[in-house]
């Protein structure tokens, strides 16, 4: 092969900043894949992909030699052994190799070289042999080092590619081949109504700023799948200082109007986060990478939310009427997050278009949006087997303050939003949270209304098996704010169900939305805002609530329909 090819070595300690913004494109976490191979005697072409650091097996043997964690063939080759891999994208340009032959002393291959091919991903045939004339030379034949990392940049992208092809010189061990570049994204026809990843690898996202990765590589955070085990997430140290939080920034494939999120603890069980914040910028070039997103032109998008172990939590996202180019994740105090998904449309797809926001995605098959056309609806029943399922979020400031107001307190002050007002009271054993919600009403004039503050003792509603409820009543208080808070603390949890007003003065089905509040969690309608009578989960609860009434028909109005519009699912605890 050519020996004239242009390329430069990288010293290990400038790996982070010469291979920044590239992504490790043959990687099995990606879904590259090893299709074929001239020898494997001693350990498997497979491992060459895998993720994370090669593992020393050292003084473990199998039935033919010594193991080891790479790839290792048969001594004594003439010429040389090869590996083909088939790249995790459709389509990448390459930029930079790393060729690893960690714990192979002794037994390391010599010397390498590294060609590449483009084979159109539609073709049901296989690539063509290692030996034929489409494969391009990307590194020419380079010496090999025993037991180190070996680091090479190219001086321009390579064209399209979809395999690589990895050749040792004449045969030994190699631990890890990782290739890097640019993921040239293939945007689905259904991207514009039903929305994409805009943060997946797949569509061209980025990690581009990282504040801790101890554990676990920030990069992981938009690929595919929910991975194996911890170490294919991002975790970062144990923190010890009050206050302290973690970081990564996301930069979108493109720009974009984003809707939902999805945050998932996958195989975090005892060291997920205690709660995550999302902040997005319009920043065509890279935005702040400083701890101060207050400071830095940062809007927040998804105010605290608490997530658990182990799991999938979605949230609806604030800011959905803007366009975006980064994000911010922010973990409070540290943990581990196995993926993030941030859900909308790129912006060109939505120019002069009218489009519904996205909903929140569910486990359940879904069903048009109907709308309530009478104080007695009936709604069509096409299919009635197969009701609207709704997501029950965690109820967050950010995705409840299209309905209202949230009620209530905060880790410390950095867990604060900057829009809420926070001062030290009764001498410095609490804090006094200021104007959580406004008071008030809008009464036309001369009617006479006093405000009522009340108790509700709610019992637990009656799910059914799997833990459902359906919704077939909605109210609203047109010219008041509703408060309701619970007493009593406990595990009591409550359900919040909330629609907007629709252009017929009824709820707007597309817009209803379901919430699961804590027992430390108040909540205020907003005057007008339709919304389920009070659903207590766990336990009877009661409610203390403000809200200014006539005693005439004027202080509330209600929608009933004559089957269920929606139903959602409560999680156990």
């Amino acid at each position: 092969m050519s020996d004239d090819l242009e390329y430069s070595k990288v010293p290990l300690e400038k790996f982070e900043e010469a291979f920044a913004g590239l992504t490790e494109v043959s990687s099995a976490a990606i879904g590259a894949e090893v299709l074929s191979f001239s020898d494997q005697f001693f350990a498997p072409a497979s491992d060459l992909i895998k993720p994370g650091p090669a593992q020393s097996l050292k003084g473990q043997f199998g039935p033919n030699g010594a193991l080891y964690d790479g790839w290792e063939t048969r001594r004594h080759n003439r010429e040389f052994d090869w590996v083909i891999i088939r790249l995790g994208p459709p389509g990448s340009t390459l930029s930079a190799f790393d060729i690893d032959t960690t714990n192979f002393n002794g037994n390391e291959g010599p010397a390498a070289e590294v060609l590449g091919l483009f084979h159109p991903p539609s073709s049901t045939s296989p690539p063509p042999p290692y030996n034929s004339r489409p494969w391009i030379p990307l590194l020419p034949v380079l010496p090999l080092g025993p037991n180190q990392r070996h680091l090479f940049k190219l001086p321009a992208p390579s064209p399209t590619l979809t395999h690589v092809q990895l050749r040792m010189i004449p045969d030994g061990g190699i631990a890890r081949f990782r290739a890097y570049g640019e993921v040239e994204p293939l945007w689905p026809e259904s991207a514009t109504e039903e929305g994409v990843d805009l943060a997946s690898v797949f569509q061209g996202g980025k990690v581009v700023f990282t504040s801790d990765q101890h554990f676990g590589k920030g990069a992981n955070l938009i690929l595919p799948g929910r991975g194996v085990d911890m170490g294919d997430g991002w975790e970062t140290r144990r923190s010890r200082i009050s206050g302290h939080k973690d970081w990564v920034n996301i930069q979108l494939g493109a720009p974009g109007y984003l809707y939902y999120t999805e945050i998932d603890t996958a195989h975090f069980k005892g060291n997920f986060p205690a709660s995550v914040t999302l902040h997005a910028i319009h920043s065509p070039s890279s935005p702040p990478t400083g701890p101060n997103v207050d400071a830095d032109g940062w809007t927040e998008i998804l105010g605290h939310s608490k997530v658990g172990p182990h799991a999938q939590h979605w949230f609806a996202l604030g800011g959905h009427d803007k366009v975006w180019t980064h994000v911010r994740v922010t973990i409070y105090p540290d943990g581990g997050i196995k993926r993030v998904r941030l859900v909308g449309r790129r912006a060109q797809d939505v120019e002069g278009k009218s489009l519904q926001p996205l909903a929140v995605p569910f486990d359940q098959p879904t069903s048009p949006s109907q709308t309530a056309t009478s104080t007695a609806v009936s709604i069509p029943t096409a299919s009635p087997t197969s009701p609207t399922y709704l997501p029950a979020l965690t109820l967050t400031l950010g995705a409840f303050a299209p309905y209202g107001h949230v009620l209530q307190s905060f880790e410390d002050a950095s867990a604060t939003p900057p829009s809420i007002k926070s001062t030290p009271a009764n001498q410095g054993t609490a804090t006094k949270y200021h104007r959580l919600a406004p008071v008030g009403h809008s009464f036309p004039e001369g009617v006479a209304a006093e405000h009522n503050l009340c108790l509700y003792k709610c019992a637990p509603v009656p799910l059914r098996e799997g833990g459902e409820w359906g919704i077939r009543v909605l109210e609203r208080h047109r010219f008041s704010a509703q408060m309701f808070s619970p007493l009593g603390g406990g595990s009591g949890r409550y359900a919040v169900v909330v629609a907007l007003n629709g252009s017929d003065d009824k709820p707007d089905l597309s817009t209803l939305r379901v919430f699961i509040a804590s027992s430390g969690q108040g909540i205020s309608y907003s005057p007008g805002v339709w919304h389920h009578p009070m659903i207590a989960l766990d336990q009877e609860t009661d409610f203390t609530c403000l809200v200014y009434e006539t005693g005439t028909a004027l202080d509330c109005d209600e929608v009933f329909y004559d089957r269920e519009v929606a139903r959602f699912k409560v999680a156990p605890l």
